[in-house]
């Protein structure tokens, strides 16, 4: 889980992600941290800035970050 990265779009990422962490038993915050840790470093500060608290609050901020992206509203980095 640790070793985990985005490397392709969100979804993929989120997808992999849970596939992974139902076979674990971890608390909420510690699997959110988990799952901020693997996304790339720009979407990480843009989705940290809002200080989710869920993953599901997380994955939609990340989804949105990537929908402005490919819709042309912000450039990547």
């Amino acid at each position: 889980l640790m070793q985990l990265r985005q490397k392709g779009s969100i979804v993929e990422y989120h997808e992999a992600f849970e596939a992974i962490v139902a076979r674990l038993d971890l608390i909420e915050e510690h699997r959110l941290s988990c799952f901020l840790g693997g996304l790339k470093q720009e979407v990480q500060m843009l989705v940290r800035m809002f200080q989710p608290n869920s993953i599901r609050w997380a994955f939609t901020l990340a989804k949105m970050h990537e929908a402005a992206i490919v819709h042309g509203f912000v450039t990547k980095s």
